[in-house]
């Protein structure tokens, strides 16, 4: 019975891959409205096959949806975050798993995005917003699981 209150609830991790998510996808959609990215958000609606019929997905209701996507998909990274690198204290470990999920993304599934262009086609502004925005990413879920693991650990050590 002890053990059973005592576990550990991980669901601050789903909390903070969506806010996390949301907040990336809300940084994409503004670098994508000032121009600074070719592309928002919707760039995801790309997998479907109705994207190109259906005109409202690549609007602004297409990139606030997107955004929901992708907090929804960002709590996978999160946990992955939390399994390996929860105990890491220093921002580098976001910062690094921020770079590692760009690269994922954009070198590994580069290919499987339709009509995306490759990192070199992208040019530096492109890129170099897109890395900030993921090593953002990184170390807002990387210092927030670190810090909720930590205050778990205090807690269960108090009491």
């Amino acid at each position: 019975m002890e053990k059973e209150e005592r576990r550990e609830s991980k669901g601050f991790i789903y909390v903070i891959g969506f806010v996390g998510g949301i907040l990336g996808g809300l940084a994409a959609y503004i670098s994508h409205f000032f121009n600074f990215i070719p592309f928002g958000p919707a760039v995801i609606w790309q997998f479907w096959p109705w994207y190109h019929t259906v005109h409202w997905l690549r609007g602004p209701w297409g990139h606030l949806g997107a955004i929901l996507v992708i907090g929804v998909f960002s709590i996978l990274p999160a946990w992955l975050y939390y399994l390996l690198l929860r105990n890491m204290e220093t921002p580098w470990a976001g910062i690094w798993f921020g770079v590692a999920l760009w690269m994922l993304i954009f070198l590994g599934f580069h290919p499987l995005i339709p009509g995306m262009k490759s990192v070199q086609q992208l040019g530096w502004q492109t890129n170099i917003v897109l890395v900030c925005i993921f090593i953002l990413y990184g170390l807002f879920a990387g210092y927030s699981i670190s810090y909720e693991v930590k205050q778990h650990e205090m807690d269960e050590r108090s009491g």
